[in-house]
Protein backbone atom coordinates (compact mmCIF):
# COMPACT_ATOMS: atom_id res chain seq x y z
CA UNK A 1 0.00 0.00 0.00
CA UNK A 2 1.51 3.36 -1.00
CA UNK A 3 2.27 5.91 1.72
CA UNK A 4 0.78 9.37 1.21
CA UNK A 5 3.33 12.06 0.63
CA UNK A 6 3.30 15.03 3.00
CA UNK A 7 4.67 18.39 1.89
CA UNK A 8 7.72 19.56 3.80
CA UNK A 9 6.12 22.67 5.37
CA UNK A 10 2.61 21.29 5.97
CA UNK A 11 0.95 21.29 9.43
CA UNK A 12 0.83 17.48 9.34
CA UNK A 13 4.58 17.35 8.70
CA UNK A 14 5.27 19.81 11.54
CA UNK A 15 3.08 17.74 13.92
CA UNK A 16 4.93 14.54 12.98
CA UNK A 17 8.26 16.29 13.42
CA UNK A 18 7.15 17.51 16.85
CA UNK A 19 6.04 13.99 17.75
CA UNK A 20 2.34 14.89 17.84
CA UNK A 21 0.19 12.20 16.30
CA UNK A 22 -3.53 12.39 15.47
CA UNK A 23 -4.61 10.96 18.85
CA UNK A 24 -2.54 13.47 20.82
CA UNK A 25 -3.82 16.31 18.64
CA UNK A 26 -7.44 15.29 19.24
CA UNK A 27 -6.81 15.04 22.98
CA UNK A 28 -5.23 18.51 22.99
CA UNK A 29 -8.14 19.96 21.00
CA UNK A 30 -10.68 18.37 23.36
CA UNK A 31 -8.82 19.67 26.40
CA UNK A 32 -8.72 23.18 24.94
CA UNK A 33 -12.41 22.96 24.05
CA UNK A 34 -13.26 21.87 27.61
CA UNK A 35 -11.20 24.71 29.04
CA UNK A 36 -13.05 27.23 26.85
CA UNK A 37 -16.41 25.72 27.84
CA UNK A 38 -15.51 25.85 31.55
CA UNK A 39 -14.34 29.46 31.24
CA UNK A 40 -17.59 30.43 29.50
CA UNK A 41 -19.75 28.70 32.14
CA UNK A 42 -17.80 30.26 35.03
CA UNK A 43 -17.98 33.75 33.55
CA UNK A 44 -21.73 33.76 32.95
CA UNK A 45 -23.65 36.45 34.80
CA UNK A 46 -26.32 33.88 35.74
CA UNK A 47 -26.21 30.67 37.73
CA UNK A 48 -26.10 27.52 35.62
CA UNK A 49 -26.60 23.89 36.56
CA UNK A 50 -26.86 20.88 34.24
CA UNK A 51 -28.40 17.52 35.17
CA UNK A 52 -28.41 14.16 33.43
CA UNK A 53 -31.42 11.90 32.81
CA UNK A 54 -30.89 10.27 36.24
CA UNK A 55 -31.25 13.70 37.92
CA UNK A 56 -27.56 13.86 38.84
CA UNK A 57 -25.64 17.10 38.48
CA UNK A 58 -23.16 17.19 35.62
CA UNK A 59 -21.81 20.71 36.11
CA UNK A 60 -22.64 23.98 37.84
CA UNK A 61 -20.98 27.35 38.01
CA UNK A 62 -19.97 29.52 40.97
CA UNK A 63 -22.96 31.84 40.49
CA UNK A 64 -25.35 28.93 41.03
CA UNK A 65 -23.62 28.03 44.29
CA UNK A 66 -23.59 31.68 45.39
CA UNK A 67 -27.27 32.33 44.61
CA UNK A 68 -28.35 29.44 46.82
CA UNK A 69 -25.43 29.74 49.31
CA UNK A 70 -24.54 26.11 48.60
CA UNK A 71 -21.40 24.41 49.90
CA UNK A 72 -19.17 23.43 46.94
CA UNK A 73 -17.78 20.53 48.99
CA UNK A 74 -21.30 19.04 49.04
CA UNK A 75 -22.78 20.21 45.74
CA UNK A 76 -20.44 18.52 43.27
CA UNK A 77 -20.88 16.60 40.02
CA UNK A 78 -22.80 13.39 40.67
CA UNK A 79 -24.99 14.73 43.49
CA UNK A 80 -28.69 14.02 43.08
CA UNK A 81 -31.04 16.93 42.38
CA UNK A 82 -33.13 16.06 45.46
CA UNK A 83 -29.99 16.12 47.63
CA UNK A 84 -29.23 19.66 46.45
CA UNK A 85 -32.74 20.69 47.46
CA UNK A 86 -32.25 18.96 50.83
CA UNK A 87 -28.95 20.82 51.33
CA UNK A 88 -30.66 24.16 50.63
CA UNK A 89 -33.26 23.30 53.30
CA UNK A 90 -30.58 22.29 55.82
CA UNK A 91 -28.70 25.58 55.43
CA UNK A 92 -31.91 27.62 55.72
CA UNK A 93 -32.04 29.09 52.21
CA UNK A 94 -35.13 27.24 51.00
CA UNK A 95 -38.58 28.48 51.93
CA UNK A 96 -40.15 24.99 51.62
CA UNK A 97 -39.21 21.42 52.47
CA UNK A 98 -37.09 19.47 49.98
CA UNK A 99 -40.11 17.30 49.14
CA UNK A 100 -42.26 20.39 48.47
CA UNK A 101 -39.53 22.00 46.35
CA UNK A 102 -39.13 18.80 44.37
CA UNK A 103 -42.90 18.61 43.83
CA UNK A 104 -42.91 22.24 42.63
CA UNK A 105 -39.98 21.86 40.23
CA UNK A 106 -40.55 18.32 38.94
CA UNK A 107 -43.44 19.15 36.58
CA UNK A 108 -41.36 21.88 34.93
CA UNK A 109 -38.43 19.48 34.51
CA UNK A 110 -40.53 16.58 33.27
CA UNK A 111 -42.53 18.75 30.88
CA UNK A 112 -39.98 18.12 28.13
CA UNK A 113 -40.17 21.73 26.97
CA UNK A 114 -38.56 24.97 28.09
CA UNK A 115 -40.15 26.48 31.19
CA UNK A 116 -39.59 29.44 33.48
CA UNK A 117 -40.90 30.29 36.93
CA UNK A 118 -39.96 32.28 40.01
CA UNK A 119 -39.06 31.01 43.45
CA UNK A 120 -38.82 33.11 46.62
CA UNK A 121 -36.09 32.07 49.03
CA UNK A 122 -36.36 32.21 52.83
CA UNK A 123 -34.46 35.53 52.91
CA UNK A 124 -36.96 37.13 50.51
CA UNK A 125 -34.79 37.00 47.39
CA UNK A 126 -36.66 36.18 44.20
CA UNK A 127 -34.94 33.80 41.80
CA UNK A 128 -36.01 33.38 38.18
CA UNK A 129 -35.47 29.73 37.18
CA UNK A 130 -35.45 28.59 33.55
CA UNK A 131 -35.28 24.91 32.63
CA UNK A 132 -34.29 23.69 29.18
CA UNK A 133 -34.47 19.96 28.34
CA UNK A 134 -31.48 18.15 26.86
CA UNK A 135 -31.83 15.75 23.93
CA UNK A 136 -30.13 13.02 25.98
CA UNK A 137 -32.57 13.44 28.86
CA UNK A 138 -31.86 15.68 31.78
CA UNK A 139 -31.91 19.45 31.65
CA UNK A 140 -30.02 22.70 31.98
CA UNK A 141 -31.25 25.32 34.41
CA UNK A 142 -30.40 29.01 34.45
CA UNK A 143 -30.87 31.01 37.67
CA UNK A 144 -31.10 34.78 38.01
CA UNK A 145 -31.62 36.83 41.15
CA UNK A 146 -34.36 39.27 40.11
CA UNK A 147 -35.05 40.70 43.59
CA UNK A 148 -33.88 44.23 42.73
CA UNK A 149 -35.89 44.22 39.51
CA UNK A 150 -39.08 43.06 41.30
CA UNK A 151 -38.64 45.67 44.07
CA UNK A 152 -38.18 48.40 41.46
CA UNK A 153 -41.35 47.24 39.68
CA UNK A 154 -43.31 47.34 42.96
CA UNK A 155 -41.94 50.79 43.79
CA UNK A 156 -42.92 52.06 40.34
CA UNK A 157 -46.45 50.64 40.75
CA UNK A 158 -46.71 52.36 44.13
CA UNK A 159 -45.55 55.66 42.62
CA UNK A 160 -48.19 55.32 39.88
CA UNK A 161 -50.84 54.56 42.48
CA UNK A 162 -49.89 57.66 44.51
CA UNK A 163 -49.78 59.79 41.38
CA UNK A 164 -53.23 58.54 40.30
CA UNK A 165 -54.57 59.21 43.82
CA UNK A 166 -53.16 62.76 43.76
CA UNK A 167 -54.76 63.47 40.38
CA UNK A 168 -58.10 62.11 41.56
Amino acid sequence: MPVAQVKAGSPARRRRAAGIGPTKRIEDELREQNERFSAAVENMSHGLCMFDADERMIICNRHYLDIFCLDPAIVRPGIRFFDILQHSVEIGVASHSAADLYAIRKPYIDGGKPSTYEETLSDGRIIDISHRPLASGGWVSIYEDITVQRRAELELKEQHRRFDAALA
